[in-house]
């Protein structure tokens, strides 16, 4: 009895590498909201009390809409209001990735549709990651909220501000040419207030 050793076969071919692409968009994603979800519980009136030092006894009542609470209707709608963004922005994206990643696995594809396929895979993947660039630099920059989002067709960047200066407007716009190459009439930046 002879015994024979299989080779283990170890090509990398088109497939296993986009199917790691797009696990990676999703690890990203969830990643990102992580980030968001902390962020935002660690803005809460409650975390905000416990962080200030006074101990919450369970079950103890709390009042939200207190007067001397800095929080006004106006902030919380705005922050809602990116809050909601930052959510539909990832269930877009989450929602695009599925997209690809099952008519890449319907296999009655042709090479030149799998290429295309990929090609766009990767574009999504460039975008989410010089989005989460942008939004970290203009944060840094000292803007409270910002949202940004990329596709071919342009960019635009909303901003939470009380009125925005020629100076941050310029600031936005070099932030945001320093991570891609779009021409100057197809980016808008919004206010929100």
């Amino acid at each position: 009895m002879i015994f024979k050793k299989r080779r283990i076969n170890l090509i990398i071919g088109k497939k296993q590498i986009i199917i790691v692409g797009l696990t990676l968009i999703l690890g990203v994603a969830i990643y990102i909201n992580y980030l968001v979800g902390t962020n935002m519980t660690s803005d809460s009136p409650v975390s905000a009390d416990k962080e200030a030092g006074s101990a919450g006894v369970y079950g103890e009542e709390q009042f939200v809409s207190d007067v001397s609470n800095d929080l006004t209707a106006e902030n919380l709608s705005t922050d809602a209001y990116f809050a909601q963004a930052r959510l539909d922005k990832m269930e877009s994206r989450a929602e695009a990735i599925e997209v690809l990643q099952s008519i890449y696995a319907g296999g009655d594809s042709t090479e030149t549709e799998l290429a295309v396929f990929a090609q766009d895979a990767a574009a999504l993947s460039g975008y989410i990651e010089s989005e989460t660039k942008i939004e970290n630099v203009l944060k840094a920059q000292g803007f409270e909220e910002v949202l940004c989002y990329l596709s071919e067709n342009g960019a635009s960047i909303i901003v939470k501000t009380d009125g925005l200066t020629t100076a941050q407007a310029a600031q936005i716009k070099n932030a945001l040419l320093s991570e891609v190459d779009i021409p100057a009439e197809k980016i808008t930046i919004l206010e929100i207030k």
